[in-house]
């Protein structure tokens, strides 16, 4: 059976199955006021929203914030990068919650955009070779900015070589700066 977006992500949740009143949110538009627009209703910027897709109920998890919206993956797949891993293996402080183990105290994520931590869950969350659809040059340059940033070496060589699939459609100046930018030498 081809998987569909239906069955592609399984762990996603409705509306009416979420135990509190945090709304969802499938990707991030903001409105004309500046408010996230999601589900029909709008959220004021303070208020973070669970992510559709990608805000899972397995144990152990990891609840992140980026711009608003809550993001509760796998902690496994992070444990590739060392810089997760490091925090992670940080002994908790005792008699207080950790950061990023339950929705009132999420890891704050800044300076990364959701549409790039989109990109990042999805690869993490899908193996190499089962993902349905490739990745665009946008999202495989996300991907490469996010394993750079936190040392996912595997995800890295990944978007790297996504990219250069795409190299044909790339203006040469565009993936010199790229390169640049990510600092890739091949």
């Amino acid at each position: 059976m081809d998987p569909t977006p239906d069955n592609l992500y399984p762990q996603r949740v409705s509306m009416s199955s979420l135990p509190s009143p945090v709304k969802s949110v499938m990707s991030s538009p903001v409105g004309p006021q500046g408010k996230l627009e999601c589900d029909s209703a709008s959220v004021e910027p303070g208020d973070p929203v669970r992510h559709e897709t990608f805000f899972e109920h397995e144990q152990p998890l990891v609840v992140f914030q980026v711009q608003g919206v809550l993001f509760r993956l796998r902690r496994l797949p992070f444990l590739d990068s060392s810089f997760f891993a490091a925090m992670f293996n940080l002994p908790p402080i005792k008699g207080e919650i950790t950061d990023g183990t339950q929705e009132p105290r999420p890891l704050q994520i800044l300076g990364v955009t959701v549409f790039e931590f989109e990109q990042l869950a999805r690869l993490l969350i899908t193996p190499f070779s089962s993902i349905i659809r490739p990745f665009r040059v946008n999202e495989s340059e996300a991907i490469l900015r996010l394993s750079t940033m936190w040392d996912f070496e595997d995800l890295r060589q990944y978007a790297i070589k996504t990219i250069k699939e795409h190299q044909n459609g790339i203006n040469p100046a565009t993936m010199a700066r790229m390169a640049k930018r990510h600092d890739v030498s091949e």
